[in-house]
């Protein structure tokens, strides 16, 4: 049986996907999936990884009212940005790893490697990732 391996780098136009991926109406459809399928009062926690920092804070504002939608009043910091701009990242990194909430961390590259929380349960890839090498440090 002969293995395929994906390549170290991808070639991909990525202009054109990141068009499409940040818009509100398609952000929207993915945040009310994401709500019908993850209850953020469930134990578990959710990595979701976005294009850019503005990407970052249209999904925490479409995925906690999508989230109040389906499950009703939520705590404000059950959905949380978690990049170099937010305020104190280091300590909302520390927060995620050791406390109940966030449940839900949006992120664009701050999370990617060098941070071990076992309580993630989802991984959530809101952008494409060209390198095979980040994508498997991602997973880990």
């Amino acid at each position: 049986i002969q293995q395929s391996v994906a390549e170290d780098v991808v070639s991909i136009e990525l202009d054109e996907f990141h068009r499409k991926v940040i818009t509100e109406s398609y952000n929207q459809v993915v945040c009310d999936v994401l709500a019908s399928k993850i209850d953020p009062k469930f134990e578990g926690k959710t990595i979701i990884f976005c294009v850019n920092d503005a990407h970052a804070d249209l999904v925490v504002s479409l995925l906690k009212k999508s989230f109040e939608s389906q499950y009703g009043e939520i705590e404000d910091d059950a959905v949380m940005k978690i990049t170099g701009k937010a305020d104190k990242p280091l300590q909302l990194i520390k927060r995620f790893q050791n406390e109940t909430r966030p449940k839900v961390a949006v992120t664009v590259d701050l999370l990617t490697t060098g941070i071990d929380v076992p309580s993630v349960t989802n991984l959530v890839f809101l952008r494409r990732v060209r390198s095979r090498i980040l994508y498997e440090q991602m997973l880990g």
